[in-house]
């Protein structure tokens, strides 16, 4: 577990020596990150990679990448404090790139796994504004 997160904060010292991207392609591929992390324990600095390769990929519009990150965090950390925001923000980014019947799933999901958190109310809000299109 010590060797994965290692690899984890080098791979997060990595991008950000070469800012993320080469010849226009993700350094690691989703499947990578899946693969090193999934022996690793939930901690802060777990997180804070996570959140580097999240904000990596939101800042190149690479959402579908953004989308799978967040997929590979909540099926290994579904309890983490930042599990519910990230559920959210799966149904919202596929909401703005227009994938409706995924983002109703996301949204649903949210409120079924984390329905007492605050976002809750805001996914229902699109749920019943979608189900009305």
């Amino acid at each position: 577990d010590e060797q994965i997160l290692r690899a984890l904060v080098k791979l997060r010292e990595c991008y950000k020596q070469v800012s993320g991207y080469c010849d226009d392609k993700p350094l690691l591929t989703a499947g990578q990150i899946k693969f090193i992390s999934y022996d690793c324990p939930w901690n802060e600095q777990v997180e804070e990679s996570y959140d580097y390769l999240r904000k990596l990929y939101a800042k190149n519009q690479d959402f579908q990448s953004v989308i799978r990150v967040n997929q590979i965090y909540l099926t290994r950390y579904p309890d983490a404090s930042a599990s519910a925001e990230l559920q959210y923000q799966i149904g919202i980014l596929y909401f703005v790139q227009n994938q409706v019947e995924e983002a109703l799933s996301a949204f649903k999901k949210m409120v079924e796994n984390y329905p007492d958190d605050e976002l809750a109310n805001m996914a229902k809000a699109y749920i019943r504004s979608i189900e009305k299109q």
